[in-house]
């Protein structure tokens, strides 16, 4: 039998990747509209060739991290490592708001998205068997 606290990481690896899965395919059908979020504007190809690079390669790579995470759920490095990304990024976010100013908040509720799920998962690191 799983234990509550193993199911409950599964869950919360499962979710996240869906949601870096999400953006990873929201930047292939609308780019623009994602990048128009964050305020930038594109500049020509090197511009896009970035936030693809970002908003696809990384974040699908994301997305298999946290699949594969909640699938090999016996292997509590591969969560570790997801709930680490997460949370730096979520640790971004927040030096951020200290020497850059509250944005807005959309951004906010972004680092409780990630910061909340990146501490649940480390919190629930399953046991290795004996």
């Amino acid at each position: 039998m799983i234990p509550l606290k193993t199911k409950i990481r599964r869950v919360i690896l499962i979710l996240v990747g869906l949601g870096y899965l999400g953006i990873g395919i929201a930047a292939l059908v609308n780019l623009p509209f994602i990048v128009e979020q964050y305020g930038f504007g594109f500049l020509g190809p090197n511009s896009f060739n970035g936030f693809r690079g970002l908003f696809n390669g990384f974040f699908f790579a994301f997305a298999f991290i946290y699949f594969l995470a909640a699938k090999k759920i016996d292997q509590p490095l591969l969560g570790d490592i997801a709930g680490i990304i997460i949370l730096a990024e979520s640790l971004g976010r927040l030096w951020s708001f200290i020497i850059d100013g509250v944005p807005d908040f959309i951004f906010i509720r972004a680092f409780f998205s990630e910061f909340i799920p990146g501490v649940v998962i480390l919190l629930t690191r399953p046991s290795l068997k004996k």
